[in-house]
């Protein structure tokens, strides 16, 4: 059974390949100490540059905190911006 998940950081990228992983690793040491079950959704904006080839491989490398005993969860999803 999976832990809901008490909070959500959506966070949107355009052009941002070298500053999303730091950003990451922020959000994370910011969010770490509460212990509560979270995700990251990370929407990029049709980016030109490597932010969503970047922001799906942090997804792909699995839970984010150390120890794995809190659930939490990294999405990636393409906004079109305004396009569809």
């Amino acid at each position: 059974m999976r832990t809901p998940l008490k909070l959500s950081v959506i966070v949107p990228f355009f052009n941002e390949q070298d500053s999303i992983g730091p950003l990451h690793a922020a959000i994370v040491g910011a969010v770490d100490p509460l212990q509560i079950p979270f995700e990251m959704v990370f929407v990029d904006d049709g980016s030109k540059d490597s932010t969503l080839a970047r922001a799906v491989e942090l997804a792909r490398r699995g839970p984010t905190r150390s120890g794995g005993q809190i659930p939490s969860q990294l999405r990636t999803d393409r906004s079109h911006g305004g396009r569809h």
